[in-house]
């Protein structure tokens, strides 16, 4: 008995995951999908509408500097399930995936304040917590943070203390991220 059934075909971006995790003192960067990035799935009707995504796997395990490397894409379902390319027809058998490297370092967070609090009342100090983050970053601005520098916190008319939340995304330079 032979079932026949309607070929259908349908075009997926592929996305990248990475597998492991890089060596010691450095962080992972952006993981992309270079070549192709939209991969064309032909195959019985049933199969093709069951495919939710597309991923490309990079194993990054003990890494220290960014990778390319030639990755089989991976087809799931809704629920995560793989599914067999057997009958399946795929533009390309692999596609390229990238992995960035950064380095890391530990810096210290600077705190100051402005303005004057009200009446006989001072500042007394400042603190916060925490008082040093883990960055990463490529080597030659890593080479130049010594520390982060916040906003100056406007403890002007105050009679108690202050307690406040900072973004310290915001005043991280260019090329630096959590």
């Amino acid at each position: 008995t032979i079932k026949l059934e309607e070929l259908m075909s349908k075009q997926f971006v592929v996305a990248a995951n990475a597998n492991g995790s890089v060596a010691k003192g450095y962080a992972l960067g952006d993981v992309s999908v270079t070549s192709p990035t939209v991969l064309k799935v032909s195959g019985p009707e049933t199969i093709v509408k069951r495919i939710d995504s597309v991923v490309a796997s990079i194993d990054v395990s003990g890494m220290t500097m960014s990778m390319t490397d030639n990755a089989v894409p991976k087809l799931y379902d809704e629920d995560g399930n793989e599914i067999a390319t057997t009958r399946l027809t795929l533009s390309a058998d692999s596609v390229t995936v990238s992995a960035e490297v950064l380095g890391t370092k530990d810096v210290s967070i600077n705190f100051s304040t402005t303005g004057s609090p009200q009446g006989n009342n001072s500042v007394m100090g400042v603190s916060g917590t925490p008082s040093h983050i883990l960055v990463k970053g490529s080597a030659n601005v890593l080479n130049q943070l010594t520390s982060i520098d916040v906003e100056p916190i406007n403890v002007n008319g105050a009679t108690a203390d202050i307690t406040t939340s900072i973004d310290i995304t915001e005043f991280l330079p260019e090329g630096v991220s959590l």
